[in-house]
């Protein structure tokens, strides 16, 4: 079902796209755009989330999102959390829940740099030998990205981004197996979103 999903996703961008009539998209003072997260399809998972910029805040914009059953391979343990390489736990993120606020440094436009705080809450699923135990969760990050419009008369965008911060363990088990899981203390992410604009 993900994959019909995302399959929806770049049709209706395309289409969108292809079809757009105003040359002014991104210079609405208003604006809803749909986003998704590319990393967590990779890894067999989905992200959607909406981006609210009010007409009357000229540089702020905010973001609501969710994404879930992303099944992170060992580079990614490796790369994001070092503190868990080689322990030979298998991390699952079968929830997430996304809550941003950014400001523009440009005013009444959509497009170009912006920096903001990044709220992300995991519910982090761990398997070792059969065994298996649930966490939440909280990761703090201090971001910023572009977001770029590749047309003029185009409502799809990239939004490439990276941000640090810190996570800490909310509530739960992390101990599987006999080994624990430990959450970063110092955290860091880079991704890339891409979405439409209406």
């Amino acid at each position: 079902m993900r994959n019909p999903l995302f399959i929806a996703f770049l049709f209706l961008t395309s289409y969108v796209s292809i079809n757009a009539q105003e040359s002014d998209v991104r210079k609405k003072r208003s604006d809803f755009s749909i986003e998704t997260n590319t990393t967590p399809w990779v890894f067999g998972g989905y992200a959607i989330g909406v981006n609210y910029k009010p007409e009357k805040l000229k540089h702020w914009g905010f973001l609501v999102g969710i994404a879930g059953n992303a099944d992170f391979s060992p580079f990614i343990v490796d790369v994001f959390k070092p503190q868990n390489r080689n322990k030979g736990i298998d991390w699952e993120v079968s929830q997430a829940y996304v809550v941003a606020v950014d400001y523009h440094l440009k005013p009444n436009t959509n497009e170009g740099t912006y920096v903001g705080l990044f709220n992300f809450i995991f519910e982090n699923d761990l398997q070792k030998n059969g065994e298996q135990a649930e966490f939440t969760s909280h990761t703090v990050l201090a971001r910023t990205g572009y977001r770029w419009y590749p047309g003029k008369q185009n409502q799809f965008y990239l939004n490439p981004w990276g941000g640090i911060g810190t996570e800490y363990k909310w509530s739960g088990e992390q101990t599987v197996a006999n080994t624990t899981w430990e959450t970063s203390g110092f955290a860091y992410f880079v991704s890339l979103n891409a979405g439409f604009t209406f």
